[in-house]
C-alpha cells in the first residue's frame, strides 16, 4: 500500500486568506492605502517544468472508463493547462501565455516627466495619476527624465482568454475563480529598461468598470510566486453624484497630491501639413521680414568730410537712440541748408535740442527750442582731417557684418517664401473626393468621441485604488466553480460528428492546453482542471459556453444553445465543438463571433462558399491611397478597424474596385473588412500604413 504523507503541522492561514472567505468592507473603507512591497514583483517568463499523474475515477457508462484510462496512459499526447498551486498539472505551459499568435490586448503608450508626474486618460475613460518622483531604478534611486508607461485593460471574458493571464485564485487550499470587475496592466520603462514605483509615491488608478458592487476585492498578480495576492478593497467612484472630480489622493490619506500636468494620449488624426505648417510658416517670415527692418534701421551711416563754408556744432547723441552714430568719434553736425541759420545761434543758450532722423540715409532734423521760439534744420554728421579716416575704418567694418546679415536673413525669406509657394500649390491642389474623406472621416472622429464621452453614464463607475508595484491589477469577487451537475466529459471535433453515431468512437478527440466554461450571466471565466475531465462540473440553470484552445492553438466552441442538447440525467457525454481551422487577425473578429453566438461563422462560410466573394487589397504595405477590388455586386461597406478595436473608417461602397486615400492615419497594422447590405462580414484582409 502506498505511504500517504500527513501534515500535521501545516502553516496557519494567513489573515488574507482568511479575509478572502469573510466580508472585511466595513473595517476596509477606511484602510485604502496598500502597503508598498520590499521589492516590485513584476517578472517576465517564468516556466515551470514537471510531470502529470491522472487518475481516473470508475464511473457507470464502460465506454467511458476505457476511454479515459487509454488517455491517461498516453502522457506525450496530452497538454493541459497551468494552474497555480495544483501539483498534478502539467507544468510545461507558461504562466502567462497568450494563446492565439498575433493576437493580443494592445498597450496604449504615454510619456511621463518622472519630476513632474502627470495625469494619463485611457480609452475607456479610466485615469491614471502618476505624482511627482514616482519612479525608482532597481537599487530604490529616484530617477529623473522622461519614462514610457504602456497600460491596457480587460473587461471581458474574451480579453482574458486572448491575453493568456491565470484567473484562478487559491486560497487556503481553495481553488476559486474570478468573476471580473475589471483589470489592468501597467508598465514603466525608461531608456528600454524596466522602472519601479516609490514606495513613497504611489500612483493612482481610476479604472473604468461596468461593475458597480462592492463584493469584488483587489488583488495583483504575483509572476514569482504564481498566483494573485490579495490586496484588500478599491473605492467605486459613482460619475454624476460628484465623485468623478475628487480622486482617490483627495480621500485618502496622501501626502505626495498628484501633479496637475496632464499628458495627453491621442496623436492629432491628420498631419497638420495644411494647417498648422502653413501657419508656421507665415508666422516665421513675418519674424524674419520684422528682424530685415530691424536691421535696415540699423544700417551704418557713411562719414562725410566737413565743409569749411557751413554751419557745423557740436551735439551729445543718446547711444540707445542712435546707435548707427554712437560708434563714431570726433563727430559734428553739419547744418545741410543755412539759409536760415544765423551766426547768433552759436551765442544762445537754447532750452531743448531734439535730433530725429529725417528719411534719407544719413539725414537728420535738428529743432532748437527756447520759449516760443523754435527754429528747425536738416542737418549731416561730419568729421574733420583724421577724424574722417578713422571714421570711415570703422564704417566700412560696420556695414560689412550689416550686409552679411542682412543677405542671410533675406535669403532665409526667400527660402520660406518658396516653401509656402509649395505648401499652397499642394493645399489647393487637393481634389474634392479628398476633401469629402477627409470631413467624413473628421465626422466620425467627433462621433468617436462622443461615444467615448456617453461612457461616464449613470450606469458606468471608476474603481479607484492605488498600486505599490506594475504589473497586473484585478477587481474580483472569487467564485467556485459551478457544481450543479457533473458529469464525464469528451470533446471532439463537430466535423466528425457523422462518424460518432457509432457506439464506440474510433477517431481522434481533441487534446487542449486551455479550456474555459463561460457562464452568460458573469463576467468571468471557469477555467477547467483537465485533470478531471472525467469529474465536469456545470450549473444547468445557467446559459453556458465551452471555449478551448487545441494543442495546435485553434480556437474550439461549444456554444450556449448546443447545451440544450446535453440530456438531464447524462453521466457522460462528448461535446461536439466547432473547431476554427483559420487564423484569427484581430481579438474583434472572436468578438464578433461570439456577441453573435457563433453563428456568424457559419453563414459567413456559406457566404464565402456560395457567392465566391474574393478580395484583392493593394499596395499593401501603402503610404498613402490603396485599391480594394472585390468580385462582389451591388452595395457594399468597407470597415476599417485599428489594432485596439476601434472602427477608424465605414464607406457604403459599389463597384467592383474602389480607392481609398488614407493619408492622413497614423501608421500601424489595420484590419480591412468587407461587410454585406445587412452587416454581415464577408472578407477580412490586414493592411499596413507605412511613413
Amino acid at each position: 500500500m502506498e505511504k500517504r504523507k500527513i501534515n500535521t503541522d501545516r502553516e496557519r492561514v494567513s489573515s488574507e486568506e482568511i479575509a478572502e472567505n469573510r466580508d472585511f468592507n466595513s473595517v476596509l473603507s477606511s484602510f485604502m492605502t496598500i502597503k508598498p512591497a520590499g521589492k516590485p514583483f513584476f517578472k517576465n517568463g517564468w516556466f515551470i517544468s514537471g510531470s502529470s499523474v491522472v487518475v481516473v475515477s470508475i464511473i457507470v457508462i464502460s465506454v467511458f472508463t476505457d476511454i479515459f484510462k487509454n488517455r491517461s496512459n498516453d502522457k506525450e499526447n496530452i497538454s493541459y493547462v497551468y494552474s497555480p498551486g495544483n501539483e498534478n498539472a502539467d507544468e510545461k505551459a507558461a504562466f502567462i501565455n497568450p494563446p492565439f499568435t498575433g493576437i493580443d490586448i494592445e498597450y496604449e503608450k504615454y510619456i511621463v516627466d518622472a519630476e513632474k508626474g502627470g495625469d494619463l486618460e485611457y480609452k475607456t475613460g479610466s485615469k491614471i495619476k502618476v505624482p511627482e518622483h514616482a519612479f525608482t531604478d532597481e537599487n530604490g534611486n529616484v530617477i529623473v527624465g522622461d519614462v514610457e508607461i504602456r497600460y491596457r485593460e480587460f473587461h471581458k471574458p474574451l480579453d482574458f482568454i486572448v491575453a493568456g493571464i491565470p484567473m484562478t485564485y487559491d486560497s487556503a487550499g481553495v481553488r476559486r475563480h474570478f468573476e471580473s470587475a475589471g483589470m489592468m496592466e501597467i508598465l514603466a520603462f525608461q531608456d528600454g529598461r524596466q522602472v519601479y514605483v516609490n514606495p513613497d509615491n504611489l500612483i493612482s488608478v481610476e479604472m473604468a468598470s461596468d461593475y458597480s458592487g462592492t463584493k469584488y476585492n483587489l488583488y495583483s498578480l504575483d509572476t514569482v510566486a504564481k498566483n494573485w495576492r490579495f490586496e484588500g478593497k478599491d473605492r467605486v467612484l459613482k460619475p454624476g453624484s460628484g465623485d468623478e472630480g475628487i480622486t482617490l489622493s483627495d480621500q485618502m490619506e496622501n501626502d505626495n497630491p498628484v501633479a496637475q500636468n496632464r499628458v495627453h494620449r491621442d496623436e492629432p488624426l491628420f498631419p497638420e501639413y495644411y494647417t498648422s505648417t502653413e501657419e508656421n510658416i507665415r508666422a516665421y517670415i513675418a519674424e524674419v521680414k520684422n528682424e530685415i527692418a530691424e536691421l535696415e534701421d540699423e544700417e551704418p551711416v557713411k562719414p562725410r568730410v566737413a565743409s569749411d563754408d557751413k554751419y557745423s556744432f557740436d551735439l551729445d547723441v543718446d547711444a540707445e537712440e542712435f546707435p548707427e552714430l554712437a560708434v563714431y568719434k570726433g563727430m559734428k553736425f553739419e547744418v545741410a541748408d543755412d539759409s536760415r541759420f544765423r551766426a547768433d545761434f552759436y551765442n544762445i543758450i537754447w532750452e531743448e535740442a531734439v535730433l530725429e532722423e529725417a528719411g534719407d540715409a544719413g539725414r537728420y532734423s535738428l529743432e532748437l527750442r527756447k520759449g516760443n521760439e523754435k527754429y528747425k534744420f536738416d542737418v549731416y554728421p561730419v568729421f574733420e582731417g583724421e577724424g574722417y579716416e578713422k571714421a570711415l575704418e570703422t564704417y566700412k567694418s560696420r556695414f560689412a557684418d550689416y550686409k552679411k546679415k542682412l543677405q542671410e536673413r533675406q535669403a532665409e525669406e526667400e527660402k520660406k517664401e518658396q516653401e509656402l509657394v509649395k505648401i499652397m500649390k499642394k493645399k489647393s491642389g487637393m481634389d474634392s473626393k479628398m476633401e469629402n474623406e477627409m470631413k467624413e472621416a473628421e465626422k466620425m472622429l467627433r462621433q468617436q468621441k462622443k461615444r467615448m464621452a456617453a461612457f461616464n453614464t449613470a450606469n458606468k463607475v471608476l474603481r479607484a485604488f492605488q498600486i505599490n508595484g506594475f504589473g497586473y491589477w484585478n477587481c474580483d469577487n472569487p467564485l467556485s466553480f459551478p457544481a450543479e451537475k457533473k458529469l464525464a466529459a469528451l470533446f471532439a471535433d463537430k466535423q466528425n460528428s457523422e462518424e460518432m453515431k457509432s457506439s464506440i468512437w474510433e477517431g481522434d478527440y481533441l487534446e487542449f492546453i486551455k479550456l474555459y466554461l463561460i457562464e452568460k450571466d458573469r463576467n468571468a471565466i471557469f477555467t477547467v482542471d483537465l485533470n478531471k475531465l472525467d469529474k465536469f462540473t456545470y450549473n444547468p440553470k445557467k446559459e453556458n459556453m465551452i471555449i478551448g484552445v487545441t494543442k495546435e492553438n485553434l480556437l474550439a466552441v461549444f456554444p450556449y444553445h448546443h447545451f440544450e442538447s446535453v440530456p438531464k440525467r447524462a453521466q457522460a457525454y462528448t461535446f461536439e465543438m466547432k473547431v476554427y481551422k483559420k487564423h484569427f487577425n484581430h481579438i474583434s473578429e472572436i468578438q464578433d463571433l461570439m456577441d453573435n453566438n457563433f453563428e456568424t461563422d457559419k453563414e459567413l462560410s456559406e457566404n464565402k462558399q456560395d457567392n465566391g466573394a474574393e478580395m484583392k487589397v493593394f499596395p499593401n504595405p501603402f503610404i498613402d491611397n490603396i485599391t480594394v477590388r472585390t468580385n462582389i455586386s451591388g452595395q457594399y461597406t468597407i470597415q476599417l478597424i485599428s489594432m485596439s478595436g476601434s472602427v477608424v473608417r465605414e464607406d457604403m461602397v459599389s463597384g467592383q474596385e474602389n480607392q481609398l486615400a488614407l493619408g492622413y492615419i497614423n501608421t500601424g497594422t489595420y484590419i480591412l473588412r468587407i461587410l454585406s447590405g445587412d452587416k454581415q462580414v464577408l472578407l477580412t484582409e490586414r493592411i499596413v500604413k507605412n511613413t
